[in-house]
């Protein structure tokens, strides 16, 4: 998950790679209505993979994340903490390649 490999070709490619935001453009991790993921994004998430038909995504949980460590980190955790009406934890399994 740390693309900080690819640093090195991007700084060579600075002037043809740059972009500009307004000053105004997610100032904050939070949105409007108090969450911390964008509603736009997941519902363009969920279109996507509709048209391609690769995942089902009705009914289910939209986990955003910067790389694989850091999504594969907060679905064991999610998994792992059981809701209230449970007694138990999920259990989680990964094959090779995995993150203990």
């Amino acid at each position: 998950g740390d693309p900080l490999f690819l640093e090195p070709f991007w700084m060579k490619k600075r002037g043809s790679s740059a972009i500009m935001l307004t000053g105004w453009h997610r100032m904050s991790y939070s949105f409007g209505h108090g969450s911390r993921k964008s509603a736009r994004l997941e519902r363009a998430i969920r279109e996507l993979h509709k048209v391609v038909g690769n995942a089902v995504t009705d009914g289910r949980f939209i986990v955003f994340g910067h790389g694989s460590t850091q999504l594969f980190t907060a679905a064991v955790h999610a998994l792992s903490c059981p809701p209230p009406s449970h007694a138990s934890p999920a259990k989680v399994v990964s094959a090779v390649p995995y993150y203990g």
